[in-house]
C-alpha cells in the first residue's frame, strides 16, 4: 500500500535515501550477466536525470550512484528554498513540472 509523502520523508529529518530498481532484473548499467551485452553508455543517459531533480524539484542530490541493475540517491530537501519564491516563480517551476499551459497575466 502507497504510503503518503509525509510518512515517506519529513522534514525535521531532511535527507532522503531512494532507490530505484529495473524491472525483471534488465542490466541498467555495466555488462549484463545473461547476455553479454554492455550498457556503459546508459551511465550517460541516466545522470543527467538524476541532476535534472534538482532543477525540477525542490531538493539537492547529495550523492548518487548507478549501479548494474539499479541507482541510489540520497536527497536533501531544501525547505528553505520554496520560501523565498516570488508567486511568479512558484508558478513557473510548477509549470516545469506539470508542463501547464503558459500563463496569460493580465492587470489588475
Amino acid at each position: 500500500m502507497p504510503l503518503t509523502r509525509s510518512a515517506q520523508a519529513a522534514l525535521e529529518a531532511p535527507y532522503y535515501h531512494r532507490v530505484s530498481n529495473c524491472l525483471r532484473k534488465a542490466a541498467l548499467y555495466g555488462r549484463d550477466i545473461k547476455s553479454g551485452k554492455t550498457h556503459e553508455d546508459r551511465c550517460e543517459q541516466i545522470e543527467p536525470m538524476v541532476l535534472n531533480l534538482a532543477s525540477t524539484l525542490t531538493i539537492d542530490i547529495a550523492a548518487y550512484i548507478i549501479i548494474n541493475y539499479h541507482y541510489h540517491t540520497v536527497l536533501y530537501i531544501n525547505k528553505e528554498k520554496p520560501l523565498n519564491w516570488s508567486d511568479m516563480e512558484a508558478i513557473l517551476y510548477r509549470q516545469n513540472i506539470f508542463k501547464a499551459y503558459s500563463l496569460t497575466l493580465h492587470p489588475v
